[in-house]
């Protein structure tokens, strides 16, 4: 009895355990069905898109408690199509396309292997010359994006220190300065288009 009033109190429903479910929400069931798949302590947990259809609380709530329960030893699956949410919570990810595993590794891994030029997104305090930009080394191409420049390069290290020399040269100073890696979704989308049969 005690194991079940703490994993209701783990999930947020200590208080309504003598509710009958039917007048639960979405996200009370979800969080009560993960209670109840960690009523007998398990070293290993399927879990199949837990945060499916929740609202930002529950959603932040499971996401909590799955990570809790991953750095006290259990070992997580989930199955997910929301790839922020696997990008956030798994350590390797599989992608499978057409009943196949077309790749798995860490989350950045997949990202970082489907390209092999990189984008920079710069912005400086004053106005500077798009042309001035791009003639900077190893830089492929630049475009505006707001306020902002995109710069696409084979080398970012390279290009981020043209740029802080670029800066320094010509009295601009740099505001913003971020290196754009392709999202989860970005990789899974080609990584299923090149595994096409």
């Amino acid at each position: 009895m005690k194991r079940s009033s703490d994993l209701l109190e783990m999930v947020g429903l200590l208080e309504r355990k003598d509710q009958k479910v039917q007048a639960y929400s979405n996200g009370m069931k979800q969080r009560l069905i993960l209670a109840m798949a960690l009523i007998h302590e398990p070293e290993l947990l399927f879990l199949d898109e837990p945060t499916s259809g929740l609202d930002v609380q529950s959603t932040q709530m499971i996401l909590s408690l799955l990570r809790d329960l991953n750095k006290q030893g259990t070992t997580i699956f989930l199955t997910t199509h929301n790839m922020e949410e696997a990008n956030r919570l798994c350590h390797r990810v599989g992608i499978i396309h057409g009943g196949k595993m077309v790749a798995i590794d860490a989350p950045e891994k997949l990202k970082t292997a489907i390209d092999r030029v990189h984008k920079i997104e710069v912005s400086f305090d004053r106005e500077v010359p798009g042309d001035a930009l791009a003639g900077l080394g190893s830089v492929i191409e630049v475009s505006r994006a707001g306020d902002k420049w995109q710069i696409t390069t084979q080398n970012k290290d390279a290009t981020i220190r043209s740029l802080v020399t670029f800066s320094q040269q010509n009295g601009a100073a740099i505001v913003t300065l971020n290196t754009l890696a392709p999202s989860l979704d970005e990789a899974f989308l080609r990584l299923t288009q090149e595994a096409k049969p």
